[in-house]
């Protein structure tokens, strides 16, 4: 009868395992964080798929750069700091008082 099987004996989380529960939350993060981002574009500042397209490709652009050492987090974030006045910080993504 299947109503009378016992679960399976648990086993501790190994440190392999509690990496891949953090990058599936970082991933998961990354991913909410984007659909934020292309949400408001397109209903606050009225980005169709062209213009979100642009964007997205942008976007991976700089993280080829990123990748390829090119160009550094920290030069994106003093870039934006020093030129459009946008100071992003950990802080100032938590969603509190403005």
């Amino acid at each position: 009868m299947k109503g009378n099987r016992r679960p399976p004996p648990r086993r501790p989380a190994s440190y392999a395992d509690l990496l891949k529960l953090k990058a599936e939350a970082k991933n998961q993060g990354i991913m909410e964080a984007f659909i934020i981002f292309f949400s408001a574009l397109r209903d606050k500042e009225g980005f169709g798929p062209t213009r979100l397209r642009r964007v997205l490709d942008a976007m991976n652009e700089y993280a080829g750069s990123i990748r390829n050492g090119y160009v550094t987090i920290q030069d994106l974030q003093t870039t934006l700091r020093e030129e459009a006045g946008i100071e992003l910080t950990f802080n100032s993504l938590g969603g509190g008082d403005k």
